[in-house]
C-alpha cells in the first residue's frame, strides 16, 4: 500500500505503480494537502519504501523517531517537530513512508526491512511513533511484535462526521497536541527501560 507524503510524491507513486506488473498496488492520497516537501530522499522512497528526512531530522541517534505515513501525517507531523524537540528534549529522526509493508516482517512481506534497516532507519535504540492515516490495528499486525522498543501508533478511527483537515487531525490525535503526549508517553517509557 502506497501512502504518498505530498503531491510530488503521489505523482511518482502513481507513475511507478502504473508501469509496474506482477503486483497488485493500492495508492492512497488526499486531495487536499499543499505541502512540498524536499525530493532529495524521493528516489530511495521510491526505491526502498522509505527514507529518512535529513529536514526534519537530528544527525545525532534519535531518542525518538517518527514514522509518517500519509500526506495528513506528513503536514502535521512538520509543523509539529520543533514543538516536540524544543517541549521533549530529545533528539528526534522522522522517516518518511512510501509503502507501508516495509514495516512487516521480511519473511511474509518482500520490501519488510531487516533487523539491520530496521536500526538504520529508526535508530538502534530510540522509541518509535507511527503516524499514520491507516488503521493502527493494520500497523500492528505489520509489526507483529517484532520491534523491541516503546512504540506507539496514531491513526484512522471513524469521525462523528464529515470535518475539515485541521478537525479531521485534531479528532486522531495527528495535531501538535496529540502528537506532543503520545510522544511523551514513548519517551517516558524509553528512559523507564534504560
Amino acid at each position: 500500500m502506497l501512502v504518498p507524503a505530498d503531491t510530488q510524491r503521489t505523482a511518482a507513486a502513481l507513475d511507478a505503480a502504473l508501469n509496474s506488473t506482477g503486483s497488485v498496488n493500492i495508492l492512497v492520497a488526499g486531495k487536499h494537502t499543499e505541502l512540498r516537501l524536499p525530493l532529495e530522499t524521493a528516489e530511495e522512497e521510491l526505491a526502498r519504501g522509505l527514507a529518512i528526512w535529513p529536514h526534519l531530522s537530528d544527525e545525532e541517534e534519535p531518542d525518538l523517531t517518527i514514522v509518517v505515513a500519509g500526506d495528513l501525517p506528513a503536514e502535521t507531523v512538520t509543523a509539529a517537530v520543533p514543538a516536540l524537540r524544543d517541549q521533549l528534549g530529545c533528539r528526534i529522526r522522522v522517516v518518511g513512508v512510501l509503502d507501508v509493508t516495509v514495516l512487516g516482517d521480511p519473511e511474509r512481506w518482500p520490501k519488510g526491512l531487516t533487523d539491520a534497516e530496521v536500526d538504520h532507519y529508526l535508530g538502534e535504540g530510540s522509541a518509535v511513533l507511527v503516524v499514520t492515516l491507516g488503521h493502527p490495528a493494520a500497523v500492528w499486525g505489520l509489526l507483529a511484535g517484532r520491534w523491541r522498543r516503546p512504540i506507539d501508533v496514531i491513526g484512522w478511527r471513524e469521525p462523528p462526521g464529515p470535518m475539515p483537515q485541521d478537525a479531521l487531525a485534531r479528532e486522531l490525535g495527528l495535531d501538535t497536541a496529540g502528537l506532543l503526549q503520545a510522544a511523551g508517553r514513548l519517551t517516558t517509557r524509553l528512559e523507564a527501560a534504560q
